[in-house]
Formats: C-alpha cells, structure tokens, sequence
C-alpha cells in the first residue's frame, strides 16, 4: 500500500514535491516500509552513513518514522529511521506514557539511496510486537541546509504544533498475514 504524507501546516517545505510511503507486510512479524522524498533533495540535511547503531534523538534530524498500535488498546510502538542508518525503537503504555526503548530487537535493515531529485529509504522490520492488526502513523522529519524542521504525517492533529504520537495520525492499518497465503 502506498501512502502520501503532509507537511504539518506550520512547518511548510517549499522545495519538497512530495513524500510517500510504501508499507507491507513481509511475514507475521516482518514489516518492510519504503520511503521516498521528492525535490530539491540538495537543500536538505541529509546525516551521513554510518554503522547501523541504535541512536536516540533521531527526530532532531531528517529522519523517517513508524507508529504501530494493535487494532484494541492504547500501547503503541515507535520506530525511527534515519537515512545513516542509525535507529530507535520505544514502546509506550498510553499517549506519551511509559515509554520504554525496545529491547531486545533486531537491528532494522536501513538502505538509503539519494541523486538531485529524490531520496529514498527502504527499512526491513522484524519484531513480534507487529503480529496481528495494526493502526499505522506513517510519519517524517525533514531537515534543511539551515537547520529548519518540517513535520510530515498522513494525518496531523488540528491546530496547534505538530504530535505524530497523537491519535489522529494513526489512519492507515496493517493487516494481520493470514496462514497458508505467499
């Protein structure tokens, strides 16, 4: 399923056509996501490569972002991506609640390629807490040359600064895999 992200109405970004988000399920517990930025890709504040290490503060920096929570209750999951390869993974009770990094995990495979024009990273997620159905928030942050944010989310909360944990975001869903099917 692809899916199109917007920009929070208070972070505009002028020089980024668009932003989507391929989602998938692999397996019961292996999610894949493909991200891909569209525009002046030279204008952003891309971190370089580097080992595949989990790292905390990732939504400081251009980063890509995954909220799943099962189809009943408040807990939720937060992945974070970053195009250098560094990672982050918290699980909260309620909205904002609790949150605890998630371990142990492995590490999500993170590939990023980029030219003048489009960015793109693709993630490989392996983790039992995705089994069932789930209610997704697909989300982003994009940095530019001079230090300026821009949040992106299928769905932002009305008014107010942007929250990729709040309800609102959680508008795509990911189905459970059903036994016997390729």
């Amino acid at each position: 399923m692809q899916f199109r992200l917007v920009p929070h109405p208070h972070t505009p970004c002028e020089f980024i056509r668009s932003l989507t988000v391929n989602l998938a399920r692999a397996s019961a517990s292996d999610v894949t996501l493909g991200y891909r930025v569209d525009g002046d890709i030279a204008r952003l504040r891309i971190p370089p490569p580097r080992p595949p290490l989990r790292t905390d503060g990732l939504w400081r920096e251009t980063c890509f972002e995954a909220f799943f929570r099962p189809a009943t209750g408040s807990a939720y999951s937060e992945f974070n991506f970053a195009p250098s390869r560094a990672w982050a993974a918290y699980r909260f009770s309620d909205y904002r609640q609790d949150m605890q990094p998630i371990e142990p995990l492995q590490a999500p495979l993170v590939t990023c390629t980029q030219d003048e024009r489009t960015l793109q990273a693709y993630v490989r997620l392996h983790t039992e807490l995705l089994t069932g159905n789930q209610q997704v928030a697909l989300t982003a942050v994009l940095q530019d040359a001079e230090g300026k944010v821009s949040y992106w989310a299928l769905a932002h909360a009305p008014g107010g600064k942007p929250d990729f944990h709040n309800g609102h975001g959680f508008t795509a869903t990911l189905a459970a895999r059903q036994p016997g099917l390729a």
